[in-house]
């Protein structure tokens, strides 16, 4: 069944179950895959068979190659020769002689073409053709150079010979001719010219002025890079020879010109081969069209040795050295020379294995060079496999083999091959090189090259006739500037900036050939140097230059149209004109001139995007249409950036980058240009992909294979603040353009936005106030001087710079000034306002008062008391309140109003639930007002400030307050663990498609996005905030790219951004200043105590309206209370690292109130009980997270001093203890009214709470649960928290202390249902999400309570914490639900979401389904506090801490021990009631010296041990099951010996009884040896008898066999006579039938018949024996009916002798024959022919008559014989079943007879036996007497014994050997004798756990024989645990490998990725397994495997 089917069926019957349950479904879908995988494999095979025909399709990736294969037309290749062949952008077609198309000639890059000497058809398969036409080229390339090296110097200059050939075939001809002269030159000199070399130098000298003087001359571009490339070349080769002059070279054998790079026609090859000492390679003639040459220094030409001497050696180069030194230019340069295609790949961690080895298949087939860039970039797994693969072929190379084997395949090797890898050694994300990679490698050391002699032949080449001087000044320039300047990331003085500058010359020198050369270079130094520079540095630089060039002034170059567009698109946009800015423009241009990849480098605020933007615009503007592609590529992950090639499918998932280059460098006939801008940081990880496309290769290099160039018309721009994390390899590759701040300022900024206001007069005033305030203002801010007087920055929330501040000035100024506003004190009034609303917004607090005062100062208006009736108005500033900031300038009424009039008084509603209960203060409500105003203007808005400033709970009132039919709201909660992808899909989820590009809310709706916790997310190592990267684009170019398969760009209209964060420092982190750049900041101050009081008070007093009068009035003293509670425990009681959540902050105080805000009037009437529940709720916040005894002890002081001080009269009942409140007295009791209140006492609370566990366990898992004090506490605290509105709860406490089985209790008595995830293999998020759906489900649709336990164990993923987060902050986890479920949620709640009153919107019910979840969700987190985990979790995830009531479990008070001990203890009968009391006290007292060791332990050794309850729990169930089995065991002994004893006594008495059957027994064996001899008597007898007749029976039949043959012979013989006979008389027979009736009547009616006729009838007569013969007795016969039937059935045998005779006289008598009869009568001759037979037949039976009667006799006698033989046999039969009977008799007789002769003998020996036990075992009988009383002895001192034991196996495990002996022997041991509790002595505890046969056992199998490894292998095989083994030397792990070893041992470690399904195997066929290497984390999935949670089901047992 096809797929299709499979879902056509499935669409109808969308059910899981069933369209899973169709028959054969599951097999179809099996046939499905391997199908597929079939077809997979036959692309693949089918692609490496077109590969391996032509190998250049290696280099391109298989979609590309799909491509071509997949189209009919040959044309589809042109786009991808570029990538085949280095530097042909296309081959020529052209249509032949027929209809066919034919390629004619390669065209290259620069337009450079070679026409082919003969055209090949693009016919037939490509990978033929195409293999054709490489190889006409090369044949075309051969006889172009040979015919140019023919035609050098014949008869034309050499300039002109130049011109009729390719750049390439001119530089291989002159090399040729070069090599040719120069030993020409050297016969010369043997032959005694001794100035032929200096003749020969002048030669050179003189061509290369020749060459300079044409180069400056008027050429096309072509012609200008071939004489480029061939006058570097030609300098080099001057140099040499002036070396030669110089050193007196004078012999071609001599070092100096043997290694050189030399070019000779070797005539016998007819070929073109290159020399340098030992290595010889022949040319390769690839075309490469006009690509340049370098400039060949020392150092080139050391590194083309180096490798071409390791390439004779079957050996790689590996150039390492810093960026920028030539590493990869000067090996592909090698490559041309020597005429090979070299291709570039730049390495990075995404390539492996596969992807490398298809690259080093086609380099093999194709003999090109492979330069692998940035080798070390490659994971070092993955090195290690590529050594092998490099192995491989240089093997091949060295056994010269055509082919061999590479990748399990056979393919052709070409031995021109070579593999070359370049490294930075030490760079960001390199690795160190393996071993085995690097010996197969030349290391060539690429060090900084001479950079003068590098300008002087560059500018040489460009037609600088000065090109020495100007160089030395150039490379002097440069080192200055790097001495001197400042040290920025950006800045690169190297090679690559050089060779910009040169270039950049090069086209000014060209452009005004007129200027002089040093003016020429000054301006290229200046102008491609000056971007770059930060503002300090310019006038450094400058002045270097001019110090370098004195008395040059060249003004800069004015571009008249291009400077003119960049103004006209300033204007347009209503930007300032600027010449900076404008000349910033004309910088990046010029950079990208001669650079194409650009970076625009500065902070935030220097206009960086207008810069980029300008730019574009401009080159439209001027008909160059420019595109731009802007990306963050810190907003995903580099495999989303790059994409990924799956390891094992090799499929290949494009990424965001990747996608964009494709599709933005696909060929164009436009005129235009394409941009990659990068907005966002650059670290060395991502960035260091793109290093091949940054320099000269412009390549971008893909894992799979794919190689994308970057196009002419395309470039890569960077806007990033800084390059700190930007290797020098990405640096050296970029143009830089800085643009500083400095530059800008502030003032454009206003200038723009006041220009942009209608109202003129407006204009002058507002420019008036900005000059008068804001410069000042900023100064003072940010450099702290005022009035010219240095003095302290003021402080802001977060860094903020000077354009940050004015433009949230004008965003303030726009939202307050909707209208024109004319009068000058009015307008002075709302920009104060929006002075301090943006300057002043991110003040810190002292920071305010002065800003408020230098304000002041600055406004020098009259100050006014104002009261609440006399406000300031304009031209005034009021003074009532201490600043500016407490007051709001009201535009209705022109007055400054203070915020503290404007606060609402809060009525309470008791209806509203607690949580969202706002109580308006003046911090709320100028909260509120500026979120108002932001939104208003559509700004983005942060609030930044302390935790628990009511950010979160003002913005989400805010939200709730605004329309819900013109507002959606989302809200977002950031952890450390957000993601980019987290706030996509959460942002995705919220907007819906409009258009085909564009996404939105619900059109006509504003979409407001609430982030909580911006700050939070994770930095990067990079310094990078993921989400944050991705919001920044989100927020600046309005959309983001689709993360899907799409990859596109996604517009997002209609959504607007507020959002709230914390302080940097703990966990939260300082964000991106160019992301803060894009909000408004404000800093929610913490609120002022009135503030605090007046909202708490309020509550309060809403809440007591109900209350009696004396509550109502100690509101504000229990207000007053809590503050001061509250504040002197935050000074006392600071966060440390061990107290992490010491994070005090006003939720705590929201919670206190929470609590006291659910008591209720009937319960608490006197004011003792309300003070005393004020003391419970501020235990319950802040004493139940302390976490040591002094800090509890604070704290109750401080409640008891203020309670003493404030309620003397109460405090003594306040502060009574226990103090337990809760509500679950009624609990059980169906419709009672649950209601909070004071349980008094343990005993109570313990009476009800027993109860409701007695419920619990009726229907649940029986839970065992000791109710001590300290668990009643808990209880308490949890249910506390379970009853409260969204009360969710963390229990820190160390494993097995009672959490969950209390949370559970709690859980049930507060009525919810609880909800736990359960782990399995492979559980990740997905899974999780999937259990959260579930449980979401449970809370919203079928609307129950539920408590949702989330342990640690269940945190299998750390990103499991910011689902949590989620759930804890906001309710609900992001993304949660898909459209479609939703959809369903959504339907389903419709009605129920309506009788509440929401809206009918789809978001209105979905909110609706989101707080009924919220509302009915708890989420209780029981954590462990060991090691740092938990703390790093606090941090990375603040709702842990700030959104959970935290209860810290302290180790276990000895109450609880003890009670704990005695309910377990004293229900066992084992213990004697006498010692029950003993008992118990040792053992809580082992428990607590345990806790004391551990310390010192902790101490001596720096080694943890943790006591919990769990092993104190261990410790109980292990002693009383060991002293279940130790005392049966002694039981058992004791019974042995006794039953020992007993058995010797009746041994005596069996002995008697013994004897007397034995006499018995004789008598019987006599008698029947008797019985049995008269047997055996008759037996003979009979046996004779038989014997007898058998004998005869044999001789009668032989007899008989005799006869049988006699009588066969006989027999035989008268038949074959009778047989001869016969045959005749049958004839007469027949003869007769053929008578007829009528026949025979003729006769008889004759009355006289004729005599032959009669004769023959009276015959028949005499036959048939009728007495009278005669013719009338004839006739009568005759007459007879019947008459022939009767002769035919007649009896001849019955025919007498006499009858015979008779007939023979009559037929005598008859002279007549058969014949004459037959003419006498017919009847007549058949009768005679039946007598003549009949008479024949006669005579032979007369013969054989005897022997017939002979025959019958002796068949007779032999009959007679058989009868006999049966009677005979049949008697012998009978005597041989009476012989058998007989027989079995006597064997039975004999039987029984031996029976009684063995019981005889067995007695006998019983007898003896018995006499010598009883004579022997007389002595032992005392013996064993004292046995049995030792064993008694021994069973009571099991109590004490089995007390050290089982002590031993609970806790002393992890000790050492003294910490063993000391608490076992001198405290334990001690103990238990002090206590008189029986104890064995002296005590050894091998003897009770353990025995010696299994301790040799032990030493057998590898265990150490000394007593520290016998307690480990007892702590190993008995303890009730699975034994952790801290094993140092592997004694344990060869110890149990080897006991193990036989019982199938599975050995795994937690990294083995199928370690669960060998653990599952383990489980279910009982094999032992062993975890090795395990580290602190052991995989929370075996939690329930380690714990031994067994579950039973139907008689099966399973975890």
């Amino acid at each position: 069944m096809s797929v299709v089917q499979i879902m056509t069926e499935t669409a109808k019957r969308p059910n899981i179950k069933e369209a899973c349950h169709v028959a054969d479904r599951l097999h179809d879908l099996q046939d499905l895959s391997v199908g597929l995988e079939r077809c997979q494999k036959s692309l693949n095979d089918y692609l490496d068979s077109k590969r391996n025909a032509f190998p250049r399709f290696f280099f391109i990736s298989d979609d590309e190659l799909l491509s071509i294969l997949g189209s009919s037309d040959p044309q589809c290749v042109q786009e991808h020769i570029i990538k085949m062949y280095d530097n042909i952008a296309s081959l020529r077609f052209e249509k032949g002689s027929g209809a066919e198309q034919v390629v004619t000639a390669m065209v290259s890059a620069e337009g450079e073409d070679m026409v082919l000497r003969k055209p090949i058809p693009a016919e037939g398969r490509v990978e033929e053709w195409m293999t054709n036409v490489l190889h006409e080229a090369w044949r075309t390339n051969r006889l172009i150079t040979k015919e140019a090296v023919f035609y050098y110097g014949d008869n034309t200059s050499r300039i002109d010979w130049m011109l009729q050939y390719q750049g390439m075939v001119c530089l291989a001809g002159n090399q040729i001719w070069w090599t040719w002269e120069l030993e020409d030159t050297f016969i010369k000199v043997k032959q005694g010219d001794k100035m032929a070399m200096k003749n020969y130098g002048r030669q050179l000298h003189t061509q290369i002025g020749d060459l300079v003087c044409k180069v400056r001359s008027q050429l096309s571009n072509n012609d200008r890079k071939k004489f480029n490339s061939v006058l570097i070349i030609d300098v080099h080769a001057r140099d040499i020879v002036d070396s030669f002059v110089r050193d007196s070279i004078m012999d071609a054998q001599e070092f100096e010109w043997e290694s050189q790079l030399r070019f000779y026609w070797d005539r016998e090859a007819d070929n073109l081969i290159v020399r340098q000492c030992s290595g010889s390679f022949s040319y390769g003639y690839e075309y490469m069209g006009l690509n340049g040459r370098l400039v060949i220094t020392p150092l080139t030409d050391r590194i083309y040795l180096t490798i071409t001497q390791a390439l004779s050696m079957e050996l790689g180069g590996a150039p390492a050295g810093p960026a920028g030194t030539g590493k990869t230019e000067t090996t592909k340069d090698l490559a041309k020379a020597l005429g090979l295609l070299c291709v570039v790949t730049n390495c990075g961690e995404g390539m492996d294995y596969k992807a490398v080895g298809k690259i080093f298949s086609g380099l093999a087939q194709c003999g090109a060079w492979g330069c692998f860039d940035e080798f070390n970039r490659i994971d070092v797994s993955v090195l290690s496999v590529i050594s092998s693969q490099l192995k491989t072929i240089q093997n091949a190379l060295i056994m010269k083999l055509k082919r061999f084997q590479f990748e399990g395949q056979e393919i052709s090797l070409d031995s021109k091959m070579g593999i070359f890898i370049t490294m930075n050694p030490g760079y960001a994300g390199r690795t160190e090189l393996p071993e085995s990679v690097k010996a197969l490698f030349r290391p060539v050391v690429c060090i900084v090259p001479d950079l003068q002699q590098i300008c002087e032949i560059m500018l040489f080449s460009e037609g600088f006739l000065l090109a020495k001087v100007l160089a030395k000044k150039m490379t002097v320039l440069y080192k200055l500037a790097k001495e001197q300047l400042s040290k920025q990331h950006h800045y690169d003085f190297g090679l690559r900036a050089l060779k910009s500058v040169l270039v950049m010359a090069g086209e000014l020198k060209r452009g005004s050939p007129d200027l002089p050369e040093d003016v020429v270079l000054m301006r290229a130094l200046r102008d491609m140097n000056l971007p770059k520079f930060v503002f300090e540095d310019v006038p450094l630089f400058l002045g270097l230059i001019s110090d370098l060039f004195p008395g040059l002034d060249c003004p800069r170059v004015r571009y008249p149209d291009f400077n003119d567009a960049v103004e006209a698109v300033l204007a347009e946009n209503n930007y300032l004109i600027l010449p900076v800015q404008v000349d910033k423009v004309v910088q990046m241009y010029e950079t990208m001139l001669t650079r194409h990849t650009t970076m625009v480098v500065g902070p935030t605020g220097g206009g960086k995007s207008v810069v980029i933007n300008t730019l574009c615009q401009s080159q439209t503007r001027l008909g160059l249409y420019t595109k731009m592609y802007v990306l963050n590529p810190k907003a995903m992950t580099v495999v989303e950036l790059y994409g990924i090639l799956d390891p094992n499918t090799r499929d290949w998932t494009d990424g965001l980058l990747s996608n964009i280059f494709r599709d933005m460098n696909r060929p164009t006939d436009k005129n235009e240009r394409k941009y990659i801008v990068f907005d966002g940081d650059v670290d060395a990880l991502w960035v260091e992909n793109m290093n091949s496309v940054m320099d000269d290769n412009r390549l971008l290099t893909l894992a799979n294979g794919e190689r994308i160039r970057l196009q002419k018309h395309c470039a890569l721009l960077f806007e990033v603040a800084d390059l700190q994390y930007a290797s020098p390899a990405t640096v050296s590759r970029c143009g830089m353009v800085y643009v500083d701040p400095k530059n800008l300022g502030y003032r454009p900024f206003w200038q723009k936005w006041a220009n942009a206001r209608s109202n003129k007069v407006e204009q002058e005033q507002l420019i008036k106030l900005f000059d008068k305030y804001v410069p000042s203002c900023i100064d003072m801010i940010l450099e702290g001087i005022v009035d010219g007087r240095q003095g302290d920055k003021l402080r802001t929330i977060v860094p903020l710079t000077n354009l940050n501040m004015v433009t949230q000035l004008c965003n303030m100024l726009d939202s307050l000034l909707s209208s024109d506003v004319t009068n000058a004190n009015v307008l002075e009034c709302f920009f104060l306002e929006a002075l301090y609303c943006s300057l002043g917004a991110g003040l810190l607090e002292d920071g305010r008062k002065k800003f408020d005062a230098h304000v002041k100062k600055l406004a020098n208006l009259g100050n006014v008391s104002d009261d609440n009736k006399n406000f300031a108005k304009p031209g005034e500033l009021p003074s009532a309140q201490p600043t500016l900031f407490d007051y709001y300038f009201d535009d209705d009424e022109n007055l400054w109003i203070p915020w503290i009039t404007k606060v609402p008084s809060y009525i309470h509603d008791p209806e509203v639930k607690y949580n969202e209960i706002l109580v308006p203060t003046v911090d709320t409500v100028r909260s509120t007002w500026l979120l108002q105003v932001m939104v208003r203007i559509k700004c983005p808005v942060v609030l930044v400030g302390e935790t628990g400033t009511s950010k979160t709970a003002t913005t989400q009132n805010f939200l709730r307050q605004l329309d819900s039919d013109s507002t959606l709201l989302l809200n977002v909660n950031f952890s450390s663990r957000t993601s980019s992808i987290d706030v996509q899909r959460n942002l995705e989820a919220n907007v819906e498609k409009r258009t085909k590009d564009t996404y939105g809310p619900p059109p006509g709706k504003r979409l407001l996005v609430f982030i909580d916790d911006m700050n939070m997310p994770q930095v990067d190592e990079y310094g990078t905030q993921q989400p944050i990267a991705l919001l920044k684009l989100l927020l600046e170019k309005g959309g983001m790219y689709d993360r899907g398969k799409d990859l596109n760009w996604k517009y997002i209209k209609d959504i607007g951004f507020l959002a709230a964060m914390g302080k940097a420092g703990g966990g939260r982190n300082e964000v991106d200043p160019r992301f803060v750049s894009l909000f408004s900041v404000f800093n929610i101050t913490f609120p002022t105590d009135e503030t605090l009081y007046h909202i708490y008070s309020s509550i309060l007093s809403g809440h007591a309206q109900g209350f009696s009068e004396e509550i109502r009035g100690t509101v504000a003293e229990v207000t007053n209370m809590t503050l001061a509670l509250y504040k002197r425990v935050i000074h006392n009681l600071p966060p440390t690292p061990s107290k992490f959540h010491y994070i005090f902050n006003l939720r705590d105080l929201s919670r206190i109130y929470n609590g006291l805000c659910i008591t209720t009037p009937d319960r608490f009437q006197t004011v003792e009980q309300f003070v005393r529940v004020w003391r419970n709720e501020c235990l319950r916040v802040i004493y139940d997270r302390l976490t040591t005894q002094e800090d509890k002890d604070l704290v109750m002081g401080l409640c008891k001093d203020l309670l003493e001080s404030s309620f003397p009269a109460h405090a003594e009942f306040a502060m009574r203890e226990p103090i337990l409140f809760g509500d679950y007295r009624t609990a059980l009791a169906e419709g009672e009214p649950r209601i909070y209140e004071d349980l008094q006492d343990y005993d109570a609370a313990k009476a009800l709470l027993t109860e409701i566990l007695d419920e619990y366990n009726e229907n649940r898992t029986v839970m065992n649960l000791v109710l001590f004090d300290d668990a009643l506490e808990h209880l308490t605290r949890i249910h506390r928290v379970i009853r409260m509105d969204q009360g969710h709860a963390l229990l820190v406490g160390v494993g097995g202390s009672g959490k969950q089985s209390l949370f559970r209790l709690a859980a049930f008595s507060a009525q919810c249902e609880v909800f736990e995830i359960t782990l399995n293999r492979g559980y990740n998020e997905y899974n999780f999400r999937e259990d959260l759906r579930v449980l979401y489900n449970r809370l919203g649709l079928e609307n129950k309570r539920t408590a949702f336990l989330f342990t640690d164990a269940h945190v299998a993923e750390e990103g499991f914490l910011e689902l949590i987060n989620n759930m804890l902050t906001s309710g609900m986890v992001p993304a949660l639900f898909g459209d479609d479920e939703k959809e369903a949620i959504v339907g389903q709640v419709r009605n129920e979401a309506l009788r509440a009153g929401y809206a009918p919107s789809r978001e209105s019910i979905w909110q609706y389904f989101v707080k009924k979840c919220t509302n009915n969700l708890h989420v209780v987190l029981a954590m462990s506090p060991v090691g740092d985990t938990l703390r790093t979790r606090c941090r990375n995830f603040p709702g842990l801490v700030n959104s959970c009531s935290i209860d810290w479990f302290m180790p276990w008070p000895e109450q609880a021990l003890y009670a704990v001990a005695s309910v377990f203890l004293t229900e066992n009968d084992k213990i004697p009631a006498s010692h029950i009391e003993a008992v118990v006290s040792h053992v809580v007292s082992v428990h607590q010296t345990v806790g004391n060791y551990s310390s010192q332990f902790l101490q001596k050794l720096r080694r943890n041990n943790y006591v919990t309850p769990k092993n104190y729990l261990d410790f109980i169930n292990s002693y009383l099951k060991l002293l279940k089995q130790k005392d049966a065991f002694i039981l058992s002994q004791c019974q042995r010996l006794d039953s020992g004893m007993t058995k010797i006594a009746e041994a005596s008495e069996q002995l008697n009884e013994l004897n007397d059957k034995l006499v018995v027994q004789k008598v019987a064996v006599a008698e029947k040896t008797v019985a049995c001899e008269t047997l055996l008597q008759e037996i003979s007898v009979g046996t004779e008898r038989a014997t007898e007749k058998k004998q005869l029976a044999v001789k009668k039949g032989k007899e008989i066999g005799v006869q049988t043959k006699v009588i066969t012979v006989e027999k035989r013989q008268a038949e074959n006579a009778l047989a001869e006979a016969l045959p005749a008389l049958e004839a007469a027979r027949i003869a007769l039938e053929d008578l007829e009736k009528s026949d025979v009547t003729e006769i008889r009616s004759f009355a006289k018949p004729p005599k032959a006729v009669q004769t023959v009838c009276e015959c028949i007569v005499v036959m048939r024996g009728i007495k009278e013969v005669s013719w009338k007795s004839a006739k009568g016969m005759m007459s007879e009916a019947n008459f022939l039937k009767s002769l035919m059935e007649m009896d001849v045998d019955g025919i007498t002798t006499s009858q015979t005779k008779t007939i023979k006289n009559l037929l005598g008598t008859m002279e007549c024959t058969l014949e004459e009869m037959k003419s006498i009568s017919r009847a007549g001759s058949g009768l005679l022919k039946f007598v003549e037979a009949v008479m024949g037949y006669c005579a032979v039976n007369k013969e054989i008559k005897p022997k017939r009667e002979k025959v019958a006799r002796l068949e007779r006698e032999f009959h007679q014989s058989k009868r006999e033989l049966e009677k005979i046999n049949k008697e012998v039969t009978q005597l041989e079943s009476e012989l058998g009977a007989l027989g079995a008799k006597y064997e039975e007789a004999m039987r029984e007879r031996q029976n009684l002769e063995e019981e005889t003998a067995l007695m006998m020996r019983r007898l003896v036996a018995a006499d010598k036990l009883i004579s022997g075992l007389s002595s032992e009988n005392e013996r064993w007497t004292k046995d049995l009383e030792e064993l008694k002895q021994q069973r009571i001192r099991l109590l004490g014994d089995c007390l050290l034991a089982s002590a031993f196996l609970s806790y002393l495990g992890a000790f050492t050997w003294d910490f063993r002996n000391a608490l076992l022997y001198d405290e334990w041991q001690a103990d238990v004798l002090s206590r008189e509790i029986p104890l064995s002595q002296p005590y050894r505890l091998e003897a009770l756990l353990t025995d010696d046969v299994e301790i040799s056992r032990w030493t057998s199998e590898g265990l150490p024989p000394d007593e520290l490894s016998i307690q480990n292998g007892i702590l190993t095989t008995r303890s009730s645990r699975f034994p952790l083994c801290i094993d140092p030397q592997q004694q344990a792990l060869n110890w149990i490998r080897k006991r193990e070893e036989a019982n199938n041992l599975k050995v795994c470690t937690f990294n083995d990725p199928d370690f669960l399904k060998q653990l599952e195997l383990a489980i279910k066929y009982g094999f032992p397994f062993l975890f090795k290497d395990v580290d602190e984390y052991i995989d929370p999935v075996v939690d329930n495997v380690l714990e031994k949670n067994i579950k039973g089901e139907h008689r099966q047992r399973h975890y």
